[in-house]
């Protein structure tokens, strides 16, 4: 059969209609017509794979990757990179304006901030940091077999060095890679002090750290700004301490850059070890840690203080509810919101617009072009008198 692809959804796949039932089909773009299969079928949903493309977009290309295709990673490749952005976008829009919802409603300032979202980017190859390998290479796409690679286009030339010069462990079962330090699961040296703008911070390659460095750089640029420019018109009181709450803190990156705005900052997080490097990173920063969830600090005595502002960058599945509850009862002045999921990103935000916080801006992350991942920024202010 032949469709026409409408647009392209959360995962890079395009939508379609077949006698009124929706149907995601994979490798294809907005606009372009192709003939399909359909290779799995539910009950409100199909999905689908292209036969062959008998209409393409002016924005297809040629992936330049040898391994596109084989490789599980980059799956917008088949776009031009300005066009990517385009489609980053408006996946990011579509969340928030479906996310919102009866939110929405006819609110023509919240729907005027979405359709002026923008983006932030920087380079769109060479940029990634951060691996994860299986033994000698990357996971091929749609199963667990490994391809071996001698090089990777969106990795950095440091990256690219351990690639070409053949140091990974071959027959480990994972390796992660952060720039050259390559740390197998029986390594000794798994620390790596990376350096961003002004300062230096130190994690374990085993544990999560953002893998583009470049758009790391110019988000924290981002949010200080955005913070500079609202603190005094938000702030409640000017005369009494400025406290910082950053929520998700990993290890610390934000209160690194944002502490010496404020008093005092609050970092919560729940794994330990992340934690522990966070005292490292913040040692001469007054800030008082929390090893523990946000579901469990927002029952703790320091919920009760009041906070200037709030970081909170959390996981994939988005705000605690017990977190979001507390926001929304606490009417913080200000909230920089950071995700790495428009869709639960988007449902956090309409839980703080229905408690009464403003969306003032919304900003696509873009940290990792040649793929259809989002990562976005949203910045929340309170009227309210507390």
């Amino acid at each position: 059969m032949t469709i026409i692809a409408d647009k392209m959804v959360c995962g890079g796949d395009c939508i379609t209609k077949i006698d009124g039932k929706t149907v995601f089909v994979s490798g294809i773009l907005p606009g372009e017509e192709a003939s399909i299969k359909i290779v799995e079928s539910r009950k409100d949903f199909d999905r689908a794979e292209v036969l062959a493309i008998t209409k393409t977009s002016p924005h297809r290309r040629q992936p330049p990757c040898p391994y596109y295709g084989s490789c599980g990673g980059c799956n917008l490749q088949i776009a031009d990179d300005d066009y990517q952005k385009e489609l980053r976008l408006s996946i990011l829009k579509d969340c928030f304006r479906r996310g919102l919802g009866r939110t929405l409603g006819s609110d023509k300032d919240i729907t005027d901030v979405i359709d002026a979202a923008t983006v932030l980017s920087g380079s769109s190859w060479n940029y990634r940091s951060r691996f994860q390998f299986h033994s000698d290479g990357l996971k091929k796409k749609a199963d667990e077999s490994i391809i071996a690679i001698d090089s990777c286009m969106v990795a950095t030339d440091k990256v690219n060095s351990v690639l070409e010069g053949k140091k990974l462990p071959v027959g480990s079962e994972r390796t992660h890679v952060f720039e050259n330090l390559v740390a197998s699961d029986d390594a000794e040296n798994t620390e790596y002090l990376a350096k961003i703008g002004d300062a230096e911070l130190l994690f374990n390659v085993r544990g999560f750290f953002q893998s583009n460095l470049e758009m790391m750089t110019r988000t924290i640029t981002l949010i200080k700004n955005e913070l500079s420019e609202r603190l005094e018109k938000h702030s409640c009181n000017k005369t009494t301490e400025r406290l910082l709450l950053d929520m998700y803190c990993g290890v610390g990156t934000f209160t690194r850059f944002l502490g010496p705005l404020f008093s005092k900052s609050f970092l919560v997080e729940h794994n330990a070890h992340a934690i522990g490097y966070a005292e490292k990173n913040v040692a001469d920063i007054p800030h008082a840690s929390y090893a523990m969830s946000g579901a469990k600090w927002v029952r703790t005595p320091e919920a009760k203080a009041d906070y200037a502002a709030v970081v909170i960058d959390p996981p994939r599945s988005g705000m605690e509810k017990e977190v979001a509850a507390w926001l929304c009862n606490k009417k913080t002045p200000l909230i920089i919101s950071v995700s790495c999921d428009p869709v639960t990103h988007a449902r956090d935000a309409a839980k703080l617009i229905q408690s009464g916080y403003r969306l003032e801006k919304l900003v696509l992350l873009d940290f990792y072009p040649q793929t259809s991942h989002i990562e976005s920024f949203a910045v929340f202010t309170s009227q309210s008198k507390r």
